[in-house]
């Protein structure tokens, strides 16, 4: 029997299918005091490679979250919503933090929790705001 997962939120953002943020609103209409923006993330963790390590996305390329790369971790990431809201809040335009994955890993199929995923996420984030 064929293994049937959840999308996570970054397959749905890459096929094109936005329900962008918790509330179901699209980015210009959360944020719209934003003219756009340039998140780098570069994740660290087992099984990330040089080729895969640094992931940059602009207005409209990502969800509520950015998933975390891990195939073993479910639910991972960091909430790039609270990142942004954050620094619209303090009319920042740019902003670096370290934020570790919110995931757990689990064993095949999503069973048995084993632990909190160990990936490490550097994100550097440029807002450029409506004049």
């Amino acid at each position: 029997m064929a293994e049937k997962r959840k999308k996570s939120v970054q397959k749905i953002v890459d096929e094109g299918n936005l329900p962008l943020l918790k509330h179901r609103k699209t980015f210009a209409e959360v944020f719209p005091e934003i003219e756009n923006v340039k998140i780098e993330v570069e994740e660290k963790g087992s099984g990330i490679t040089a080729a895969n390590r640094t992931r940059t996305f602009s207005k409209n390329e990502f969800g509520e979250q950015i998933n975390c790369q891990n195939s073993w971790c479910q639910k991972g990431g960091f909430s790039i919503e609270e990142i942004l809201k954050d620094m619209r809040d303090n009319r920042q335009t740019e902003h670096s933090l370290v934020k570790t994955c919110i995931g757990k890993e689990t064993g095949r199929g999503g069973g048995r929790i084993y632990r909190p995923c160990s990936h490490i996420f550097n994100i550097r984030v440029q807002i450029k705001y409506q004049e």
